[in-house]
């Protein structure tokens, strides 16, 4: 169980349900990805992520479906098992920063023509403005960062 994880283990897992809860997803959906992040073991059954994330198994089938979903976890069968498992898939985190530096491009693009847009009235919202500004310059750096990784 979580509850005898080290406590640097126990606040990473914690932490990561709070963030993730904060970003969108479930907490649930955060501790699992803490539990296949902390395991030694890299492929986990539902009943081992139910036990670890400290789940109903109902909510373990939703979450990991949902986590399957948006390319962060694997799920597969093995060989002579009736369980599900479930693993972290590989280059899910690079694959995550690539998704965010198409979503800041196309969200450079929509900021370029609404202020066009907004030139033709008249004034133009500095916030707008701004909103562009910071996501040019994440636009321009995360494919080097890619890169370099």
């Amino acid at each position: 169980m979580t509850r005898d994880l080290p406590p640097a283990q126990r606040v990473l897992l914690d932490t990561m349900a709070m963030i993730h809860e904060a970003s969108g997803l479930s907490p649930v959906a955060g501790r699992i990805l803490g539990v296949l992040l902390l395991s030694r073991e890299a492929e986990l059954s539902s009943d081992e992520l139910s036990e670890l994330a400290e789940a109903s198994k109902g909510t373990i089938s939703t979450q990991t479906q949902f986590l399957v979903e948006r390319g962060f976890v694997e799920r597969f069968r093995k060989a002579g098992s009736r369980r599900t498992w479930y693993r972290l898939r590989p280059n899910a985190w690079l694959d995550l920063l690539e998704r965010q530096a198409e979503n800041t491009k196309t969200i450079v693009g929509l900021a370029d023509a609404a202020i066009a847009e907004q030139r033709t009235q008249g004034e133009v919202s500095e916030a707008l403005v701004e909103y562009r500004k910071l996501n040019r310059f994440f636009a321009k750096r995360i494919p080097a960062l890619i890169e370099a990784w």
